[in-house]
């Protein structure tokens, strides 16, 4: 009796050694890098599908762009380009700061580079502001701040162009511009004309 109470407890002990020792940590590594494998099956199938939405975004073309990147404390860049994607003009705006005279000035200056330039398509990069400065647009298109200008606007994936803004290709073309308004030319390029703006960026960005 005694002997087998000894095999019996010798055996049991073996058998959770060998359970904690090598079968649940070989379960645990086997189960972990399918799960990984899976897991980077899915992000590789988002993110050619993200990608592939970019790519097939039609153009843009023959049209005045004005390009916003949003932003609080640093204000909204804007920048206005031709048709052919040539910057007319660049400025700032402060429209978030709950002061009326900057909210009015802010107004003031949007709708006057969208009338001298007749760009009536808007470009707002989808970071950082983009709900509040969407709102500030829409108020001013719906109290006909525009007069007679039919003004729209799309909401635009800007991943990457603050990055892009500051590379040696944008600060060779544009060498006295600020990053910051660099940053909305991109914006208003990536509505305008998307594959030729995308290829500028770094693939692993």
């Amino acid at each position: 009796m005694i002997v087998s109470k000894l095999h019996s407890k010798l055996l049991n002990d073996s058998i959770d050694y060998a359970y904690t020792k090598f079968i649940k940590p070989l379960v645990i590594r086997r189960v972990r890098s399918e799960m990984k494998r899976k897991a980077e099956i899915a992000s590789i199938e988002v993110f050619v599908n993200n990608v592939k939405q970019l790519l097939l975004t039609p153009p843009v073309r023959g049209k005045i762009i004005l390009g916003i990147d949003p932003g609080f404390s640093h204000g909204c860049k804007l920048a206005v380009i031709s048709e052919q994607g040539d910057v007319l003009e660049t400025g700032v705006i402060y429209p978030h700061r709950n002061i009326e005279k900057a909210y009015n000035e802010s107004a003031n200056v949007l709708v006057n580079l969208v009338t001298k330039y007749k760009a009536t398509i808007l470009a707002l990069g989808n970071a950082t502001a983009c709900r509040e400065t969407e709102m500030f647009i829409n108020k001013l298109i719906k109290s006909n701040s525009f007069e007679s200008l039919d003004v729209s606007y799309a909401i635009v994936d800007e991943s990457g162009a603050s990055i892009y803004s500051c590379s040696p290709e944008a600060k060779s073309e544009f060498p006295k511009l600020d990053m910051n308004l660099i940053s909305a030319i991109s914006i208003a390029r990536r509505l305008q004309d998307p594959l030729a703006e995308l290829v500028k960026i770094e693939p692993n960005i």
